[in-house]
């Protein structure tokens, strides 16, 4: 009997196995090659990703030098728009800076090339030393003649019978107290003031202050200013001043103001912790620039400054002592730990644009932003 089985050919049979084996590699590789490409693209793309973060990150830092460029000429007195261009390793930058107001300018910065171009827009800013009428800790008045206007800064407690003093009378810091103000406005104390600006912006900020802190114009008088003593031994001045000078007075001395003192160029007197400081009858600067005359005591042992029924024209800065008054009329700024107003007396004090450059507490960088252009 005949029989048959139908088995493939083993040639045939290893042809077809060796050919799918063949098209399974060839799958493989393909597949393989497809990884590959996409990888190698995302591989250059993230390559030209951080380049493009390394540029302008450098870029970046570039305005740094074109901010302290224009820095530089702000704090030297510039008052008008100006230009600068330069160029550092980082790349080529250009800025234009604009003045706001006297206290404030706009700089506008360009750097980077192509992809990288950045341009950085920086606000440069500075306080007055002196925009207040009247600036205390404590206060304590009777009723009144006359009338305080402008800016009235209360750092503590403060009472006003009768009338309140100033415009408007601002509660700086979260413990400062008023009765009797009529249009009293809390503010921040600048000295509890988070920085709002991240950790980079305040370093750059504390840099560029710590480079420019020589040249920041402030109320300290300048070093070649002529230094003397205090006119006259007794500490009593009656007659004309000038010269800008400064007179450094002695801690036991007693600077006593009275008649007609006129001022002729700026005059400071700066007086030690013990000097004690009178105005009796006298008319300070009369039709002067306020800002030509100064009398500061940045430190005091418990002296006294006693005004009685005497005008002045300048700045009156004893921020450690009580001023005792019986009839004070100033225009310009006063500062005292302790106001006290004798009942029915004059008090009459207005501020003045004069003091709007008079000092300042240094130029710093309240805003920073960049962006690609």
């Amino acid at each position: 009997m005949n029989c048959s089985t139908d088995r493939p050919d083993p040639a045939t049979r290893g042809r077809d196995e060796h050919g799918a084996a063949l098209l399974l590699a060839v799958a493989a590789l393909t597949l393989v090659s497809l990884l590959g490409a996409v990888l190698l693209a995302n591989a250059r793309a993230e390559i030209r990703r951080t380049d493009r973060l390394v540029d302008r990150a450098e870029a970046e830092s570039v305005i740094d030098v074109a901010v302290s460029a224009a820095w530089g000429d702000i704090v030297a007195g510039a008052s008008t728009a100006f230009r600068g261009s330069g160029e550092t390793t980082g790349g080529p930058w250009s800025f234009r800076a604009t003045p706001v107001t006297p206290t404030r300018w706009e700089v506008v910065v360009d750097s980077g090339t192509g992809s990288a171009a950045v341009t950085g827009r920086v606000t440069i800013t500075r306080e007055a030393l002196a925009p207040y009428s009247l600036l205390v800790e404590d206060a304590s008045t009777g009723p009144l003649r006359g009338r305080v206007r402008g800016r009235v800064g209360i750092t503590g407690e403060a009472s006003f019978a009768g009338r309140s003093l100033g415009d408007v009378q601002e509660l700086i810091g979260s413990d400062a107290t008023c009765t009797g103000c009529d249009n009293p406005v809390i503010v921040d104390d600048r000295r509890d003031r988070d920085d709002d600006h991240d950790d980079d912006r305040r370093d750059r900020r504390d840099r560029r202050d710590r480079e420019h802190d020589d040249d920041d114009n402030d109320n300290e008088h300048d070093d070649d200013r002529p230094t003397r003593s205090c006119p006259d031994v007794d500490g009593t001045i009656t007659g004309p001043l000038g010269g800008d000078v400064v007179y450094e007075c002695d801690d036991e001395i007693t600077l006593r103001f009275t008649g007609i003192v006129s001022v002729d160029g700026p005059v400071v007197f700066v007086l030690g912790p013990k000097a004690t400081l009178r105005f009796d009858q006298a008319d300070l600067n009369p039709g002067g620039n306020p800002a030509d005359l100064s009398i500061t005591q940045p430190e005091s042992d418990d002296t006294e400054v006693t005004i009685v029924d005497s005008s002045f024209r300048g700045v009156l800065s004893v921020p450690d002592s009580r001023l005792t008054t019986f009839g004070f009329r100033w225009v310009g700024m006063v500062v005292a730990e302790e106001l006290v107003a004798s009942s029915g007396s004059e008090l009459a004090g207005d501020w003045t644009p004069a003091l709007e450059t008079f000092g300042f507490d240094g130029w710093r960088i309240t805003g920073w932003q960049t962006e690609r252009r």
